[in-house]
């Protein structure tokens, strides 16, 4: 069997002299202050971000807009529409057509409603 090394008072307070120095140099070289070339170089980065960032912001702030004003395009159109088409079943005349066409069909629904199928061929559109 192989000897057991000697771990006289000696010899530990060596291994815990060389252990704490490791470790006191490493804390030093980890807490050391950035150089400045490091500096300049996290500084730009952290420059070039900040640009990114607000480039995205205003990207999206101006992709809002046109969706917002999009969407409320859409909302006028289709609240025209539907609208037109409530005042078409309530009236039963479309409010989009020119009172002259309007008078048309109205004269043809009227001749319709009579059962005059004469006056109803006479009439054009």
């Amino acid at each position: 069997m192989p000897k057991r090394k000697s771990n006289a008072l000696e010899a530990l307070a060596n291994k815990r002299a060389k252990l704490g120095a490791a470790s006191k140099s490493l804390e030093e070289y980890s807490l050391k202050p950035n150089t400045l070339r490091d500096r300049e170089r996290t500084a730009a980065m952290d420059e070039e971000k900040r640009a990114q960032d607000r480039y995205r912001k205003a990207r999206n702030e101006s992709f809002a807009r046109f969706k917002k004003e999009l969407i409320e395009g859409w909302r006028k159109i289709h609240t025209k529409e539907y609208n037109q088409k409530a005042t078409k079943k309530q009236t039963g005349k479309s409010a989009t057509l020119p009172p002259d066409k309007q008078a048309k069909i109205d004269e043809a629904d009227w001749f319709l409603e009579l059962g005059n199928i004469d006056s109803k061929e006479r009439l054009t559109f």
